[in-house]
C-alpha cells in the first residue's frame, strides 16, 4: 500500500465555488486555499485539524482537510492511527458522498481517505467499515478525472493485502466500474493507477471465483498491447 502527495492540488477555481457567495468572497477563499496548499502544517495538531473538518464553515473545512492531507502524505510514519482515533473517518466519508460538497472538498476528503487506506489491514478494515468502498466507486462513476484518480488509488490500497476487502470490491461491481472508467479516459496516469488497482484485485484469483477475474484478462492484455 502506498500514500503520496503527488497530484494537482490547486486545480481551477470552479472546484471551490460555494453557492451564495459573492465573487469577492469566493476569490478570497480561493486565495486562502492557494496559500494553505503551500503550508507544511507542521505546527497544526491532528486533533485541531479534525475539529475544523467537523465545522460547516468553508474556511474551516478547507483548512482542516488540506492540513490533514498534508500530514497523511508524509513519506515516513504518516499518523494514520492518530487520525483514526479522532473519529473523523465518518465525516470524511460523508464529505465524499454528499451532493452539496464542492469538487475540491470531495477531492481533499478522498485524498485523506486514500492515504488512510495505506495503513495496516486492521486500519483499512476500520475505514471500509464506514463505506469507503462504495464512496470510492461513486467517485469513479463521476467521471471527474482528479476524483477518479484518487478513488482508484484508494481502491488499490484497499485491495492490496486483504482477501476479504478484495471480495467486497468484486461484489460491488468494482472491476466493471474501474474498467469502464479506464476505457473512457485518455489520461495515462489515471490508466496506470487503474491497472494497478485491477492487478491488486486479481492477487486473490486462486481464492475468488474465476468468473470475477476472467473479465479483466482481455482488458489487461489490450492495455499491455496498446499502452506499453
Amino acid at each position: 500500500m502506498i500514500n503520496s502527495e503527488n497530484s494537482s492540488t490547486h486545480g481551477d477555481s470552479n472546484q471551490t465555488i460555494i453557492q451564495g457567495r459573492t465573487d469577492e468572497e469566493q476569490q478570497e477563499l480561493n486565495d486562502l486555499i492557494c496559500e494553505w496548499n503551500d503550508l507544511s502544517f507542521e505546527d497544526s495538531s491532528i486533533s485541531s485539524l479534525a475539529n475544523q473538518i467537523l465545522l460547516d464553515g468553508p474556511e474551516d473545512l478547507y483548512y482542516g482537510l488540506i492540513g490533514l492531507r498534508k500530514h497523511l502524505a508524509r513519506d515516513e510514519e504518516p499518523p494514520i492511527e492518530e487520525v483514526i482515533e479522532t473519529n473523523i473517518v465518518p465525516r470524511l466519508i460523508e464529505l465524499v458522498a454528499q451532493a452539496s460538497s464542492t469538487k475540491k472538498i470531495k477531492l481533499e476528503a478522498a485524498w485523506c481517505l486514500r492515504n488512510l487506506c495505506s495503513g495496516t489491514i486492521e486500519e483499512t478494515h476500520y475505514i471500509t467499515g464506514y463505506g469507503a468502498i462504495p464512496g470510492f466507486l461513486a467517485l469513479i462513476e463521476s467521471e471527474e478525472t482528479e476524483l477518479v484518480q484518487q478513488a482508484m488509488w484508494g481502491l488499490a490500497n484497499i485491495a492490496g493485502d486483504s482477501f476479504e476487502l478484495q471480495t467486497q470490491v468484486f461484489q460491488q461491481n468494482g472491476v466493471e466500474i474501474i474498467m469502464k472508467a479506464l476505457e473512457n479516459s485518455s489520461v495515462i496516469k489515471l490508466k496506470r493507477i487503474g491497472v494497478w488497482a485491477l492487478s491488486n484485485l486479481c492477487k486473490a484469483g486462486k481464492l475468488l471465483q474465476y468468473g470475477w477475474i476472467e473479465k479483466t484478462i482481455p482488458f489487461l492484455c489490450n492495455y499491455l498491447k496498446n499502452e506499453t
